[in-house]
């Protein structure tokens, strides 16, 4: 399969190319997902391949995929279908990370209120009791 060069004025000199190599494409998606081609999801082993070299790479430059396959010819049909299938795949996964940031974050605004309220009634706490007993 010729390299997925991402859209825009990048070049391939510029660009973080992760090479996959596999009998068929099929071999790339999760087997117990019944989706259509395009729908379905990557194998988790395959997910995690590509995000360690990712991970690994250069995060100044873009990232491409090269699938090289020894036992079928890729046509331009499969092709498509494999770069629309990672993009819908990574897309959801990026909406999932974001949805959990969210939920993270919502949570330490919540638990700060929290100490601080509970941090304020120490304080008044303290207060009143030194009132009450004269203490200093």
């Amino acid at each position: 399969m010729p390299e997925s060069i991402p859209k825009g004025p990048h070049t391939a000199s510029d660009t973080e190319i992760l090479d996959v190599r596999v009998n068929r494409l099929e071999q790339l998606f999760n087997a117990i997902d019944p989706a259509p081609f395009r729908g379905r999801a990557l194998d988790p082993d395959a997910e995690a391949y590509l995000v360690g070299r990712a991970q690994e790479a250069s995060r100044r430059k873009p990232f491409a995929l090269r699938v090289y396959l020894s036992r079928e010819p890729a046509n331009a049909q499969a092709q498509a279908g494999l770069r629309e299938a990672v993009g819908i795949h990574f897309e959801g996964r990026a909406r999932a990370k974001r949805r959990q940031i969210r939920r993270l974050l919502r949570n330490g605004r919540i638990s700060l209120i929290i100490g601080l309220l509970f941090l304020g009634a120490a304080i008044l706490a303290e207060s009143f009791i030194i009132g009450i007993f004269g203490l200093q």
